[in-house]
């Protein structure tokens, strides 16, 4: 986690520093490397003293935090990998500051957008219904088959999510 941690600080700072020239490295260190910790104590929350609500709560903030910086090492990592096309073409726009800021922004776009589709369609429930046709078999016409995939339940609204989703089945 810390070489993760280190390298996502690393390639922000790089982009927004052509934005903010005066920008130094460690606040920028400092928010991912607080980013990470809230993911640590996330994970690590039942072994902690806290109090059931605030364990909830490390919880609730772990759940967003890890898909932030999920998201946001996916796509520095997959940037990271385009801009290696350009290093091979030997052109020079990947060596441009500017390049590594356009970059950086769209990294912090595309994590933002991401998340909050997520956060907003997670929450629904999407309906899909087949009727299947069963040739030479008994009449069957009574019988309902439900399936369901991806639930996702965790530290977010579960036992309410869990008693929508059963009623919705019924």
């Amino acid at each position: 986690l810390a070489g993760t941690t280190y390298y996502l600080a690393r390639r922000l700072y790089q982009g927004i520093a052509c934005f903010f020239p005066k920008l130094k490295f460690l606040p920028i260190l400092g928010l991912v490397g607080a980013l990470a910790l809230i993911l640590i104590l996330g994970f690590g929350r039942s072994a902690l003293p806290f109090s059931t609500e605030t364990k909830q709560f490390l919880g609730l903030i772990n759940s967003y935090s890890m898909g932030f910086f999920l998201y946001l090492l996916f796509y520095t990592v997959l940037l990271d990998l385009l801009m290696l096309v350009p290093r091979i073409l030997k052109l020079s726009i990947s060596q441009k500051p500017l390049a590594k800021g356009i970059m950086t922004i769209c990294v912090l776009l595309l994590t933002s957008i991401t998340c909050i589709f997520g956060f907003t369609q997670g929450t629904k429930i999407h309906h899909v219904s087949y009727e299947i046709a069963l040739e030479g078999k008994k009449d069957i016409s009574d019988l309902k088959i439900v399936l369901i995939s991806d639930l996702h339940l965790g530290s977010i609204g579960s036992e309410e999510k869990l008693s929508t989703i059963v009623a919705e089945i019924n």
